[in-house]
């Protein structure tokens, strides 16, 4: 089973990684239900965030 530090899972949450690391960390989660609990908690951290920053992207940018 290949271990994957918490900075690759993060990147995996996040869309960042090429094709091949991608489906590496698929495959282990397939067999690992804590690493697909890791990856779980990051993509909901970063939804958390995402959803947390919404409204400053919605604001108008100022003339200056």
């Amino acid at each position: 089973m290949m271990h994957f530090d918490d900075e690759t899972l993060m990147a995996y949450a996040d869309g960042e990684l090429d094709p091949a690391t991608s489906a590496q960390v698929r495959a282990a989660m397939a067999g690992d239900a804590a690493m697909a609990g890791r990856v779980a908690r990051h993509r909901a951290m970063r939804d958390d965030v995402h959803a947390s920053f919404a409204p400053v992207l919605d604001e108008a940018v100022p003339q200056r």
